[in-house]
């Protein structure tokens, strides 16, 4: 009896490969990718509420599963835009320009729903959300003074604006900055990727994972800091003022920074396991001129310094 149930059980996954790649093939992810499938979910429906503020000064975010971003307004107004099953799982305060919003969803980490909810595979699949609630602030300020962000499984994305301040903690998630300017930005993620693009950073980067790759391009740094124990770490046509320092257990390191001839580079590579590769002119001493420090180190990984 249990022979047969094995058999069937076999055949049963072999028929269902097969037909999901019939699906693809005849473009069953395209369909599902430019379709808006909510009315097709087994439950409460997603509504979408917008509510408008006063000046904002800084922003603290408190949520469990829901995604977040950042973007700059277009119409000169600051207001929130969400996608939720009921205005209240969100609370919202703006005391004096401090923003807070809270995820009021306490029991999303551990508890258990019947809801199919198809929207949430199709984002995971497409946009590498986790979540089918979205919540999105839009900034009129020309500069947020302070923006916290704690999550335990929200994925966070931040463009087109100008935060003086930036910390980000994710238990679960990947984080997404582009095209803002900071002086301070401090990055805590136990699983998820970090990608960069377009940041200008003033003063200071700090970024510790877990596990995920870390991703910078287009970017300028004054001093960053990268500390990682599991996955790959990118830069693509970044410069660095004056210190970049990555330490990885396991995983590649690639830099591709901007070169400046009027500059003596300080280099210290080294790699446990692994090869090393730097472009010569790293290499050339130039007394009397200005300093910038790299260190690249990891335990078992490939590392790569060379001229955009």
């Amino acid at each position: 009896m249990n022979n047969k149930v094995l058999k069937t059980s076999i055949i049963m996954l072999i028929l269902g490969f097969v037909l999901f790649l019939l699906g693809i093939q005849n473009g069953g992810l395209e369909y599902l990718k430019d379709t808006d499938i909510d009315s097709y979910r087994l439950g409460n429906s997603t509504n979408k509420y917008t509510i408008e503020l006063d000046t904002i000064t800084s922003t603290e975010v408190k949520f469990t599963k829901s995604n977040f971003k950042i973007k700059k307004s277009e119409n000169g107004k600051n207001y929130i835009e969400y996608f939720s099953e009921n205005k209240e799982d969100f609370k919202i305060t703006n005391n004096e320009g401090k923003l807070l919003i809270e995820d009021l969803e306490e029991d999303s980490k551990f508890s258990f729903s019947i809801i199919i909810n198809l929207n949430f595979y199709k984002n995971l699949l497409f946009n590498d959300e986790i979540s089918n609630k979205s919540f999105v602030l839009y900034l009129s300020e020309p500069e947020l003074e302070n923006f916290n962000f704690n999550s335990f499984s929200s994925k966070v994305t931040i463009s087109d604006v100008n935060i003086k301040n930036i910390k980000i903690s994710q238990n679960a998630g990947n984080c997404e900055l582009k095209n803002i300017n900071s002086e301070n930005i401090e990055l805590t993620n136990l699983a998820g990727n970090i990608d960069l693009n377009k940041v200008n950073n003033s003063n200071h980067f700090r970024s510790v994972s877990k596990a995920g790759n870390l991703y910078v391009e287009d970017s300028k740094f004054n001093s960053c800091k990268v500390d990682k124990k599991a996955g790959n770490a990118y830069f693509s046509n970044v410069e660095i003022n004056e210190l970049l320092e990555v330490e990885n257990n396991a995983g590649n390191v690639n830099c591709s920074l901007l070169y400046d001839e009027n500059v003596n580079y300080d280099v210290d590579l080294d790699s446990d396991v692994g090869n090393i590769y730097i472009d010569k002119d790293f290499n050339k001493n130039r007394e009397e001129s200005k300093t910038v420090r790299i260190r690249l180190k990891s335990k078992a990984g490939n590392i790569k310094l060379e001229k955009n």
